[in-house]
């Protein structure tokens, strides 16, 4: 008891405020119910008038934004805004310029967007903002008239519930507390119920028999009292017995092989040996404080309980069973546990001793055994042969799955059967029997094929290896039979057998057709080759005038700036061309086999620096970033194929810039190990990305693909040439892309390390030529060339150095040139009529003085082993056409020792940083002449583009030449795109 009573509680009054509460919590829902289903239908009609007014829209503007007709526009804004649910409006178009906007109040909106289309092309955009004021009030009306219907009913439910609750159990309760206050007095009288309801009928009736129960207990009590005197002096003495008896069995309990325990179903855990301590690693006291289903594993404790009552019900003396325990640290131990009983003298159970055995080692071995008899079960049941298990005497003791389908017949149906007599068809039979009784011998046979008897009648061809079956005393107690079923094999050795000869027959017969192929083919090749050298020399040839009379004039001091940039639009166009050219020829020689890798020690790291600083500039006019990712490690000296790897980076950062809006392109580089070093090369991109579709043809020559191909003013071959030259240096190229998230490009090269001494340093850059040192020999140069304008160009970069010089037109001319005049050195061209350069080269060797004069081929070819058959046939140096000026003057230095005098390098340099065009730059030109320059830049007129630059230039001298830049380049787009900033 405790020492202050707490007040009792009132049944009555709890039970009114429960009610109370349920009262008014279903009040509640009923209102929050009518509350929610009238707002989900107000929110449902705001929704759809929502999604009407942006429907509207998209109808009513998509005509008017694309015919960019902005009074229909602003007229259709401000029809939509004399609506009083609509609380702004704003339109753009495609440029996000603002057309119309117009805000009505301020207060709670809600905001929708939506996004203009035409032919799936966006063409504008509409914000509009819906009040939320009326929406509001409906939700406030609905909120109070919730809150009265709920209010209504608790008042309403409460009355009914209070005179319920007051008639029907108050006061029968008030007299059934009367008469148990009787009662406590020892007042045992029969309780009367002043109501008659059926429910406390039974509460009336127990509460009497109750009552006359405690009187006669009482004397019973009484009685019981003084036998139980006389019997706890008969205890006593039982006690003591008992007292020796635990002695005997603690002895016992210290036997360390097995866990001992006594408990007893009354009083729990009596006793527990040290080896049950040690094995669950509880302490003695702890095990006392623990419930053997604490100790049990619990998917072992049904059955343990389930046989301890049945021990407890007398229908058993003991039991056995495996069990798991657990012990402190939570390791499973599974045991043997052996429990018996000791009862009493009445026969109910005194106390209980049970013997645990750890059996960890034994479940450990039988698992073993388990895990390996499965495997052995299942590698027969999964063999793809036949395994098959015979006694002495050729009865079937098993034979796995693959039999079974082969043959038709289950082992279920044959264990027991001879397999001779069952399987075997009667020609196999004799012959069977004696390579039985060999192998059941102990001779291991291998090799034999002998047919089998399906259920079907079907005979299959079978492949036999035999071993007999030994004990453990060696004597032989079967026979293992692996068969493999060779049917077919031997269907198909005999069908080529039959087709022997006439496969040799066929075989003379395509020998003699591929060589005729063969021979095609080289033909092919070889005419393809002709062609390719042809193109070469035919496209390079009048190239090489070009590039190089434009290059000469542009070092006119006399040129006005305006002849100036016509010559440089010249000589750009020029090199452009050049690059397409370059690309179709290389492509050509990569389809003919003709490419040649040129593997030599490199700087990597500045190569990349100059490519990134190349690019950068590209990037920069578009608004890009173009970042070279270092974060990883990747060599700086290696060895391959600079150019080539070169024109790799250039393709693909040039594609990446070129296909890039916004955002920014990154290069990475890095390493990885395989079998072989790995040099990793990464663009990425934020640019539209490449579909599915356009990604499996992107890598094709001559392919260009979707809206690329208005910005694309190259050949198509970029990708191809540098999937190409990948696979050419033994590594692979891939593309991950995703549309709007852009792509990246994985380069993977075999990589060789080269030690920094290896390189040849670069060489320096010295400026223009303008003539040679005082003191330098005067040479004779002798040009052999049909193509009148490269005489020309030969000869005026012979006399700017101050060189005699003389001109032959045909390889005959130079001969009959060679000998009368003896000059130092001739410049070779290749192809002439009458007699080419190589004729001419080996006719020149062969004549007097012709071993000292020095022979360099001009060319225009685009094979490098048409350079190693120059040199072969007597010529000094090679130089490839169209050349830059110092590529004559170097060979010259090399070939005579001539030194220079250069220029001092021009102040200017095309690197450097330039101005980017922005919309604020534009902003100077009137209206009508921005529309002029639009117009012009849209027809590809370059006479209209001209003339509005002339008219630019009135208006800003500093913007005319950043458009002239612009324009020189071929960049409309960026004009355009700036352009359309300022509408």
């Amino acid at each position: 008891m405790n020492a202050q009573t707490s007040k009792p509680k009132s049944l009555y009054r709890e039970l009114t405020m429960t009610l109370v509460a349920l009262i008014s919590l279903v009040a509640l829902v009923v209102g929050l119910l009518d509350y929610f289903y009238a707002s989900r239908a107000q929110t449902a009609q705001f929704e759809n008038n929502a999604a009407r007014y942006v429907s509207d829209l998209h109808q009513l503007l998509e005509l008017p934004l694309w015919n960019v007709d902005d009074a229909l526009v602003q007229k259709i804004g401000s029809a939509m805004v004399t609506n009083d649910e609509i609380a702004s409006l704003t339109i753009r178009d495609e440029q996000q310029r603002i057309i119309y906007q117009h805000t009505k109040r301020d207060g709670d909106t809600i905001k929708h967007e939506a996004v203009i289309l035409h032919d799936g092309q966006i063409i504008g955009s509409a914000e509009i903002s819906l009040s939320l004021a009326a929406y509001q009030a409906a939700n406030k009306r609905m909120i109070l008239t919730s809150i009265s219907i709920a209010f209504l009913l608790i008042i309403l439910l409460f009355s009914v519930m209070r005179w319920t609750l007051n008639k029907l159990l108050k006061k029968p309760v008030k007299a059934l507390i009367g008469s148990i206050n009787e009662v406590v007095e020892g007042k045992y009288q029969q309780f009367t119920s002043p109501e008659t309801y059926v429910e406390f009928s039974p509460i009336v009736a127990n509460f009497n028999a109750m009552a006359e129960a405690v009187a006669n207990r009482e004397a019973s009590l009484r009685q019981t009292n003084a036998e139980l005197q006389l019997e706890i002096s008969g205890r006593q003495k039982a006690e003591g017995e008992r007292r020796i008896s635990e002695e005997r069995l603690r002895t016992f309990y210290e036997f360390d092989m097995v866990g001992l325990t006594i408990t007893s179903p009354e009083k729990g855990w009596l006793s527990v040996n040290n080896y049950l301590c040690k094995l669950l690693e509880y302490s003695e006291q702890e095990m006392f404080s623990m419930t053997w289903a604490q100790l049990t594993h619990p998917d072992d404790l049904a059955a343990d309980v389930t046989q301890f009552n049945l021990l407890l019900a007398h229908k058993i003396e003991g039991y056995s069973l495996e069990k798991r325990f657990i012990s402190r640290t939570g390791k499973v131990i599974p045991t043997l546990l052996v429990v018996r009983c000791v009862r009493k003298e009445n026969g109910e159970v005194d106390y209980v001793v049970a013997m645990v055995e750890d059996i960890t080692e034994h479940k450990q071995a039988t698992e073993a055994f388990r895990r390996e008899r499965d495997f052995a079960d299942n590698l027969i049941e999964t063999a793809q042969v036949i395994i098959l298990v015979l006694d002495v005497q050729g009865c079937i003791m098993r034979y796995n799955s693959y039999l079974e389908n082969l043959s038709g017949y289950p082992l279920s149906e044959m264990r027991g059967k001879n397999w001779l007599e069952n399987f075997l068809p009667e020609h196999e039979c004799r012959r069977i029997r004696t390579l039985f009784k060999s192998a059941a011998s102990g001779i291991t046979t291998r090799g034999n094929i002998n047919a089998i008897l399906t259920r079907n009648g079907e005979e299959r061809q079978i492949e036999w290896f035999d071993k007999t079956l030994v004990d453990t005393d060696g004597n032989i107690v079967g026979l293992l039979a692996v068969g493999q079923d060779v049917t077919q094999r031997i269907a198909t050795e005999n069908e080529l057998m039959r087709y022997k000869d006439h496969l040799e027959e066929e075989v003379q017969t395509r020998t003699t057709d591929l060589v005729l192929a063969r021979d095609a083919a080289e033909a092919a090749n070889k005419a393809k080759s002709v062609f390719l050298a042809n193109m070469s020399h035919e496209l390079r040839t009048p190239l090489n005038a070009i590039l190089g009379f434009s290059s000469l004039m542009r070092q006119d001091s006399l040129l006005d700036e305006h002849q100036q940039k016509n010559l440089d639009i010249i000589n750009r166009s020029g090199a452009h061309l050049l690059t397409l050219i370059n690309d179709v020829l290389e492509m050509s020689k990569i389809e003919a086999g003709r490419l040649q890798l040129e593997n030599a020690p490199f700087d990597l790291g500045i190569m990349v620096r100059d490519v990134v600083d190349m690019m950068e500039l590209r990037a920069h006019e578009k608004g890009l970033t173009l970042l070279l990712d270092q974060s990883s490690y990747f060599p700086r000296h290696i060895n391959g194929d600079e150019a080539r790897l070169r024109q790799i980076l250039v393709n693909l950062l040039g594609n990446a810039v070129k296909f890039t809006a916004q955002g920014g392109v990154t290069l990475r580089l890095g390493t990885k190990q395989n079998t072989i070093s790995h040099l990793l090369i990464e663009v990425e991109d934020s640019g539209l990305g490449i579909s599915p579709e356009d990604q499996r043809q992107l890598f094709q020559p001559f392919v260009q693909l979707g809206k690329q191909i208005n910005q694309n003013k190259g050949t198509g071959l970029g990708l191809a040439i540098t999937r190409q030259f990948v696979l050419l240096m033994g590594g692979n190229i891939s593309l991950e892309s995703t549309l709007g998230k852009g792509s990246l490009f994985r380069v993977d090269l075999p990589l060789s390390e080269v030690a920094e001494n290896d390189i040849t340093p670069p060489k320096e850059e010295k400026g223009e030529v303008t003539g040679c040192v005082f003191g330098q020999p005067q040479y004779r140069i002798l040009i052999v060339e049909d193509q009148l304008e490269n005489q020309l160009l030969l000869s005026q970069l012979m006399l700017r150095i101050g060189f005699e010089t003389k001109v032959a037109n045909d390889g005959a001319q130079g001969v009959a040139l060679f000998q009368s005049w003896q000059p130092h050195l001739i410049w070779m061209d290749r192809r002439m009529p009458v007699m080419d350069g190589l004729e001419a080269t080996k006719t020149i060797r062969n004549l007097p003085n012709g071993k000292e004069v020095k022979i360099v081929a001009v060319t225009a070819s685009a094979f490098a082993e048409q350079r190693a058959e120059m040199l072969a046939a007597g010529m000094d140096d090679f130089v490839r056409k169209p050349y830059r000026f110092n590529e004559i003057y170097d060979c010259l230095s090399r070939q005579l020792g001539v030194r220079y005098t250069y220029a001092e390098q021009s102040a200017r340099s095309e690197d450097s940083p330039t101005t980017i065009l922005t919309a604020a730059m534009l902003t100077v030109l009137p209206p009508p002449l921005r529309d002029e320059l639009r117009d012009a830049l849209e027809s590809l007129n370059d006479e209209r583009i001209a003339t509005v630059l002339e008219k630019v230039a009135d208006y800003d001298a500093t913007l005319h030449p950043v458009l002239s830049r612009l324009v020189d380049n071929f960049d409309y787009p960026t004009i355009l795109k700036v352009l359309s900033a300022t509408s």
